[in-house]
């Protein structure tokens, strides 16, 4: 005979409310500290890492999970970025090239663990910025000021005037692109370019997780010198004037690099990270 369990063991976290899937995780870890669901969509997994930050920085906690989970590859999901234009016609992800026509949306989930004491860490938060475009719910801000205030806010916040290295939200769509390569132009126009690529060319759209995803690719361009190329260019658009790594992954020394999250619905994140120490 099965052993009868009442309703709410047999209740999945996620019918009850998208906040409860984070409240679940929290008690399987026993924490303890604050719990924060973040729906910013493409800017969703940068935000969250930025919320733990605020908390860690705040003293509400001494650890934080965080990151984002795409998980976008439906119907309706498609049916709704495809009547917006999105979605590329050739199912090719090609950020910052000639020949780019949309984004090609993934799936896959990227998690962070932070911490207050970041001496013995692989790197740590610099700064932050968060700003909204105010524009369309739909498009970007034509001149870009929402992506340039986000990276001018984190660059400030760490006390920076540049970065040697930018993984860029690239989603590989016209307007997105040509907007952030030009606010990453403004940003840091009085000293060299860094050194950008996007991991949207090898891996395509995350959504909710595009920005976790970017964090950890920072991260790692920071902590072993490794530098990922952007998949899929071979032809830069000269309206994308950036110093792209291309072709394969490249080593050098990075003590600073910024991962770019804009979003549908104008919200943009930008965070810092550095060496620990």
């Amino acid at each position: 005979m099965r052993e009868s369990q009442p309703l709410a063991a047999r209740v999945a976290s996620s019918v009850i409310s998208a906040g409860a899937v984070a409240s679940f995780l929290a008690g399987r870890f026993a924490a303890d500290g604050p719990v924060r669901t973040v729906s910013l969509s493409c800017a969703s997994g940068a935000a969250a890492i930025a919320e733990a930050v605020r908390a860690l920085r705040l003293g509400q906690c001494d650890i934080a999970l965080c990151g984002g989970v795409g998980v976008d590859v439906d119907v309706m999901t498609l049916a709704g970025f495809g009547s917006l234009g999105a979605l590329s016609h050739r199912g090719i992800s090609r950020p910052f090239d000639v020949r780019r026509d949309g984004f090609v949306v993934g799936e896959g989930a990227a998690m962070v663990v932070l911490r207050a004491d970041v001496s013995d860490g692989l790197c740590q938060v610099l700064g932050v910025g968060r700003t909204l475009d105010g524009y369309r719910i739909t498009a970007p801000d034509p001149a870009g000021s929402g992506a340039f205030r986000a990276m001018q806010l984190a660059l400030l916040e760490a006390g920076l005037a540049r970065v040697d290295y930018v993984q860029a939200h690239g989603t590989s769509t016209p307007l997105n692109d040509r907007i952030e390569a030009a606010a990453i132009g403004r940003v840091m126009a009085a000293e060299r370019p860094p050194l950008a690529s996007s991991v949207k060319g090898a891996l395509g759209h995350w959504i909710a997780g595009a920005g976790a995803l970017g964090f950890l690719c920072a991260c790692e361009a920071v902590s072993s010198g490794t530098i990922m190329p952007t998949v899929g260019l071979e032809k830069p658009d000269q309206d994308c004037r950036l110093e792209h790594v291309m072709g394969r992954s490249i080593h050098e020394k990075v003590e600073s690099a910024l991962v770019n999250s804009f979003a549908f619905g104008g919200a943009n994140c930008s965070i810092v990270v550095g060496s620990p120490g």
